[in-house]
């Protein structure tokens, strides 16, 4: 990572100036001047060069000119705003110590970079935080171009160097670096590795100089730290694991895109880094305890086979305060793994309830403690309670104000729970809190005593999407909390290290926390080939998650998978489980993941719709569509099965849920239906009933025509649910898209026969003909799709198959699975 570039560039320049170096006799000329040198410097360099003898004049001028370059290096003596860092002891060393270590200015610096890396065949992902303590040694003399005058030691311009500070220095403000990785990288032949982990002696090395083109500072340099974690790697034949491993990265950190080798004489570069001149000058004249942020982002950055993209940023603290207050969870894998659930003793969680107790629908949330406890970090740490918690190491104590902010605020409990909700904060300190806190209101309480070292509360949830931050203060003596997770001011709630506001635990129970997704993400493209990518859910909305039916027929609170496109259906009437059943089948042949709402009251109304289908009313600010749930009943009996599209939208164009008004599944009709097939069999058939299809399928089949109707008959109930079930898994494709077969060309047919139409008046020949067209259409085209009118085959084999107990319709009449073909799949999507 380069940590040690700037380190060896200022004992190269000691080298090059040496007297020896630079009057060796013999060497061509100019050949041993470096660019940018002062000319009466060149002029002696040069006559040595040319086999001269220097004078005393000039032996002594030489010597003059490197001394002042060397003290450019290491920083001029102090004189106001400018210091003279120590060039006899290294910082953090005993000499250092009793000089109080005022040559320098402490710092932390806290590193973040997140990038992807992917080549023809391999990739790598790489996510990190490092934070580590420095020594600034500044040199403020201007704006200039440092590295193109940098042998002048009056050009007017400036440095800032960064020296690490080890851990067992033994200096005042030494401490060791910390920081943690994930890194995932993939291989030839589907082989791929995850890596994570932390660092435990981070360590910082850097230098910043003028560019002479703006405010930017051009920085060399960079972090570093010995990584121990777990790796386990995955090929095709076997997982192996690996405790303890370090791991390193590829690219130079943090300063990705400054990687130019850079020398005396060079233009410096304009840099990527947006580390301000100004503001850092600033915080070193403060006198006082100051931030400077920088961050840069890049792309197309090729090293080793691989394009690289992402970001990086940097936060230098000067003159850090010893004394913080420290935050932490009580049980640490408590809060890793927690998401938000509402307090059932909440007496707000009532009054956001208008129909049912929440116990009713929620598990019993686990209860939320963080300890705040008064550190100086000056000091070594004591040993930790018996419980993991860190003991104060100071007898410096204060009133410790404990703060909930950034809480989210949103309607209701759920994305559908309460129909009419209220909105409250989220988070809240329940007025039950342990000995030693008082409550102030819900989102602050404070220790009761004024002089508290340490303290634990508790904090609670109304919300399954709840979040928010949980700091600390002490006013008295000027202290804020301090994350011991990193260098943050806070901690989240829920953990959330890549702050979307979602739980990191809910993400790598779904698989994704590596992707970084964001909260208002809505792009599964899972199944595939669909028109769209998405399923109107965000992200975050999916998280926060539905009230919905169980396989149990209990309304039950459930967060969403995010791997597949999702579907809500409402099955009403006494067909309830019949509907189901076909639900379940539409849901195998598609490859959605269907969920079932439980009661009406867990949608709204929209507009000109007859039912309540809007499901995720209680709108987030990641929420980006109001998706409507698909309501089945049997409210007509004057069609076997019909999805109904919303006024104004045309029947024969690809519909979703939004357009979809309602699925009509007739009982009735259906019975009806099977009915009439089955008169077509003896002993029902009349003399002149045109069957001679349905007899030589019999026939072809080796079913006895004569004697079958009577089986026929005694199954017409079976063969009517059957019916049913198949007809809600063919009307499910229309209500996410899919057509019937060859559906263009009957509509052509029809347009080409204007009087076969919906206006029209056909005569008997003419409604043959546009019936027999529309069973050619139907009927054509993939078997195992369930759009295909499989009963209007021109031999009738399927149906007699189906009447005759030879198929059952939970499989094509192939055998395999239901499926939807390419042609539907092009238009199906969940989002109009």
């Amino acid at each position: 990572m380069n940590s040690s570039r700037p380190r060896t560039l200022w004992r190269g320049i000691a080298a090059a100036v040496s007297l020896a170096a630079l009057c060796a006799p013999g060497v061509h000329a100019d050949s041993g001047v470096p660019p940018g040198t002062p000319p009466d410097i060149a002029a002696i360099m040069r006559k040595v060069q040319r086999g001269g003898q220097p004078t005393g004049a000039d032996i002594a001028k030489l010597q003059a000119w490197s001394q002042k370059l060397i003290e450019n290096v290491n920083g001029p003596v102090k004189n106001g705003s400018q210091f003279r860092p120590s060039t006899r002891t290294t910082p953090g060393s005993q000499a250092a110590a009793k000089a109080g270590e005022q040559e320098g200015i402490p710092c932390t610096v806290r590193v973040s970079v997140n990038y992807s890396g992917r080549g023809h065949d391999s990739s790598e992902d790489f996510q990190a935080t490092y934070t580590a303590r420095a020594m600034l040694y500044p040199r403020l003399n201007g704006t200039g171009d440092y590295w193109a005058t940098m042998m002048n030691p009056d050009a007017q311009v400036s440095s800032f160097r960064f020296e690490p500070l080890a851990a067992d220095s033994g200096a005042a403000i030494a401490r060791a670096g910390g920081g943690s990785y994930h890194k995932h990288t993939t291989g030839v032949h589907g082989s791929y590795s995850e890596s994570t982990g932390t660092y435990t002696q981070a360590a910082f090395s850097m230098q910043l100089v003028t560019t002479g083109k703006g405010d930017r500072l051009y920085p060399s340099g960079g972090v570093g730290g010995a990584g121990v974690g777990t790796t386990t790697m995955h090929d095709r034949q076997s997982t192996n694991t690996v405790k303890d491993s370090g791991v390193g990265t590829s690219l130079s950190l943090p300063f990705v895109s400054e990687n130019a080798k850079l020398g005396p004489g060079t233009s410096t570069p304009m840099p990527m880094m947006t580390l301000s001149y100004q503001a850092l000058v600033a915080a070193i004249r403060s006198g006082g305890t100051a931030t400077v942020t920088g961050s840069e982002g890049f792309s197309n950055f090729s090293l080793g086979g691989l394009n690289y993209g992402g970001q990086s940023s940097i936060s230098i603290t000067l003159r850090p305060k010893p004394m913080e207050i420290l935050i932490e969870p009580v049980n640490k894998r408590l809060y890793e793994a927690w998401e938000p659930l509402p307090d059932t003793d909440d007496a707000h969680a009532s009054a956001l309830n208008t129909d049912a107790p929440t116990t009713d629908f929620f598990p019993s949330p686990a209860p939320l403690a963080f300890h705040v406890v008064m550190h100086d970090d000056s000091k070594a740490p004591v040993a930790p309670s018996a419980n993991g918690l860190t003991r104060p190491n100071t007898q410096i104590g204060g009133l410790i104000d404990i703060y909930l902010h950034e809480v989210s605020e949103q309607l209701g409990i759920c994305m559908n729970y309460p129909t009419d909700a209220r909105t409250k904060k989220g988070l809240f300190f329940p007025h039950t809190q342990p000995a030693g806190i008082t409550w102030v209101d819900e989102q602050h309480v404070k220790t009761t005593s004024a002089t508290a070292l340490d303290a634990t509360v508790n904090v609670c949830a109304r919300d399954t999407g709840a979040y928010g931050k949980i700091d600390a203060k002490c006013e008295l003596l000027g202290l804020d909390s301090k994350s011991v997770r990193n260098t943050d001011t806070y901690l989240a709630i829920p953990l959330d290290d890549d702050n979307n506001n979602i739980a990191d635990q809910y993400e790598k129970d779904n698989g994704i926390y590596d992707r970084r997704l964001a909260a208002n993400w809505d792009e599964e493209d899972k199944p595939a080939n669909w028109r769209s990518n998405g399923d109107g859910l965000t992200l975050y909305e999916e998280y926060r998650g539905f009230l919905i039916d169980d396989p149990n027929h209990k309304e039950v609170f459930q967060r969403l998978d995010q791997k597949k496109r999702k579907l809500f259906v409402y099955l009403n009437g006494p067909d309830h489980d019949i509907y189901r059943q076909g639900a379940e089948l539409f849901k195998n042949a598609s490859g959605l993941d269907v969920y079932y709402l439980h009661d009406p009251k867990r949608m709204k109304p929209m507009a000109q719709a007859m039912h309540p289908r809007w499901m995720n009313f209680n709108k987030t600010p990641y929420s980006d569509y109001d998706q409507a749930a698909v309501w089945i009943d049997d409210y007509d009996d004057n069609k076997t099965a019909y999805t109904k599209p919303m006024p104004g939208i045309d029947e024969v164009a690809p519909q979703c849920p939004v357009t979809t008004d309602a699925i009509n599944i007739s009982r009735p009709k259906n019975t009806e239906e099977v009915f009439n097939w089955t008169g077509r069999f003896p002993p029902r058939q009349p003399a002149n009933a045109p069957t001679p299809r349905i007899k030589a399928a019999c026939i072809a089949m080796g079913i006895d025509f004569a004697s079958i109707g009577d089986t026929i008959t005694a199954r017409n109930p079976e063969l009517v649910n059957q019916l049913m079930v198949f007809s809600v898994a063919h009307e499910l494709g229309h209500a996410t898209g899919a057509r019937h077969h060859a559906v263009d060309s009957y509509v052509l047919f029809l347009n080409s026969h204007p009087n076969t139409g919906p206006k029209g008046d056909p005569t008997p020949a003419e409604a043959a003909a546009a019936e027999t067209e529309m069973a050619e259409c139907y009927s054509s085209g993939d078997h195992n799709c369930l759009m295909r009118y499989w009963n209007y085959d021109n031999d009738l084999s399927e149906l007699v198959s189906f009447y005759a107990g030879r198929w059952h319709l939970t499989t094509a009449s192939t055998g395999n699975p239901w499926t939807f073909c390419p042609d539907d799949l092009m238009y199906m999507h969940l989002k109009k």
